[in-house]
């Protein structure tokens, strides 16, 4: 039921996210200011001062030192106030703007026959007042002519401070927890409080949004490394959740996927038909060639045939990638290279290498062993040496192999890769090959998650880089 409510589109979704993140804050800080306002506030009229001041500061003094508070709790006047002595002298006091309330203060001095301070205002020390529940103290009702200027409404705090006979000091006041505001940790808990509730809708709104586009990149990643990559199972169909659009990305992302695999697959078929099937017919042109009497006309013959025998097994083994199964193993790609090289120089081939005597990835030995090979022999034709070099990089293996050899034009160093390409105007074609090794050694490359780099060296020849994830 409260997913049918939720809009579809991922616009109205981020609105909804957002309006649900400022709504969250807003009842956080309500609910916040409920807590902490106070459940009491005393509003003090200056006509209730002037009752009630006098009789109390003339009644206090006039008991013995040790009685005064008590007498003071006692009144039922004061039973919104505060008493207290003190031997500290007071501040400054803060002048009221009321008239009225200054000619208390004299009053008050006067009938007490002692000095008497009455301050008006804030009191002093952190917060101030907030709003609450009000409890106005009236002396009774002005009359129209008689109403005081606004400058003396009432006053959420005054202090009284009178000069005991005894040479302290006592204090009358509201009390101040009624009076000050929250202090700074009730600041910093509302402020967390807020903080917590925006970060968790905001958390859970943008992952819903977030989440199908991770599925959908981590989808085309593996897809990358070829529609049936050997040693990983078949991906399946990305979930059909979050926004209209990117589910309909999801669907026409799996339409994709599905028709690509499907042309692959039958590509791959289709060579594989026509390597096989043009053994026949090669045979049956060897044998014919045999009895030409011409001995040139005939090694010429022959030569042409054996070339189409190398195109079609070559063929026959690019189809056969696409088509390969296997586990992925834990292979010492450091190893492999070594035992390349030395194979090749068993052979006389000039091929070293140098590098790290170990450094493991994830593949199939014999598919990365054929890609490395396919680079060792593409430098061996055509410049007759080869140089094997590992480095290991954060998170990657780099095996490059050089060659001191004609090159590639810059322009060509992405076409050369593409299946049956020979470039004749910088490898001879009397050299042999297909135009399929470089072809054969990506796509292998690609299948365990690589990638497979040409470059022209500065100092003249070709470098082939393979990049390989390291094994976890």
């Amino acid at each position: 039921m409260i997913r049918r409510l939720i809009p579809r589109g991922i616009v109205a979704q981020t609105v909804l996210f957002a309006v649900g993140l400022l709504v969250a804050v807003q009842v956080g800080s309500i609910a916040v200011f409920e807590s902490l306002r106070p459940t009491n506030f005393t509003l003090f009229e200056p006509g209730w001062l002037e009752e009630h001041l006098p009789d109390l500061a003339v009644g206090a003094l006039a008991q013995p030192a040790g009685e005064r508070l008590d007498w003071l709790r006692a009144r039922p006047e004061a039973q919104w106030l505060n008493a207290a002595r003190d031997n500290a002298a007071p501040a400054d006091p803060q002048s009221a703007s009321c008239a009225a309330l200054r000619d208390l203060e004299t009053r008050l001095a006067r009938e007490t026959g002692t000095r008497a301070i009455l301050d008006i205002g804030r009191p002093r020390g952190p917060g101030r007042p907030g709003p609450g529940p009000l409890r106005v103290l009236r002396a009774g009702a002005l009359e129209p002519d008689t109403a005081p200027p606004d400058d003396c409404r009432p006053t959420p705090y005054f202090s009284l401070v009178l000069r005991e006979p005894e040479g302290t000091w006592l204090r009358i006041e509201p009390p101040r927890q009624l009076m000050l505001g929250p202090g700074l940790s009730f600041l910093i808990g509302w402020l967390s409080m807020l903080l917590i509730a925006s970060i968790a809708v905001a958390w859970l709104g943008f992952r819903r949004l977030v989440l199908p586009l991770t599925a959908l990149a981590a989808a085309a990643e593996r897809f990358g490394r070829g529609p049936d990559t050997p040693g990983l199972p078949r991906p399946p169909a990305l979930p059909r959740s979050g926004p209209r659009e990117i589910v309909a990305i999801s669907a026409r992302f799996d339409a994709m996927r599905e028709r690509i695999s499907r042309f692959i697959a039958e590509r791959a078929a289709m060579l594989a038909a026509i390597g096989h099937d043009l053994r026949t017919p090669l045979t049956r042109m060897r044998l014919r060639v045999e009895r030409v009497a011409d001995p040139e006309l005939r090694a010429q013959l022959s030569r042409d045939i054996d070339e189409l025998e190398t195109l079609a097994s070559e063929t026959r083994d690019f189809s056969a990638i696409a088509q390969a199964h296997g586990s992925d193993d834990k292979v010492d790609l450091a190893s492999l290279a070594q035992t390349i090289a030395d194979a090749h120089a068993d052979r006389g081939d000039e091929v070293v290498y140098h590098g790290p005597r170990h450094a493991s990835v994830r593949g199939r030995p014999d598919a990365l062993r054929r890609a490395i090979e396919n680079l060792v022999a593409n430098a061996l034709r055509y410049a007759g040496h080869a140089t094997l070099r590992l480095a290991d990089g954060d998170g990657e293996l780099r095996l490059s192999i050089d060659d001191s050899g004609p090159g590639v034009p810059e322009s060509e160093l992405e076409r050369v890769f593409e299946p049956f390409v020979r470039l004749e105007e910088s490898r001879n074609r009397d050299t042999g090959g297909t135009g399929l090794g470089l072809a054969i050694a990506r796509d292998l490359v690609r299948g365990h998650g690589g990638e497979i780099r040409l470059e022209n060296r500065r100092e003249g020849g070709l470098r082939a880089t393979i990049v390989l994830p390291k094994s976890a």
